[in-house]
């Protein structure tokens, strides 16, 4: 019997092995377990880090990963 992965922790080992540069906010609050739109809140305030690429708006991993081990206040 094989156990299936989480949607979130799917997406962490992806962000760990250096799969992608960068997230949606959406999967940003899939991974910290918040709403839609607590996660733009927190991103506007600049408490989830982000890139802006016109009016869209990305997370980018490594800096993301930091902050969910305890590198960023």
């Amino acid at each position: 019997m094989t156990l299936k992965r989480s949607p979130k922790s799917e997406l962490l080992a992806q962000l760990r092995r250096g799969d992608r540069a960068t997230i949606q906010v959406e999967e940003a609050a899939l991974i910290l377990e918040v709403g839609r739109n607590q996660a733009y809140q927190a991103v506007q305030r600049g408490d989830i880090p982000s890139l802006s690429m016109g009016r869209r708006k990305l997370v980018p991993v490594q800096p993301f990963l930091r902050m969910l081990d305890g590198g960023l206040c």
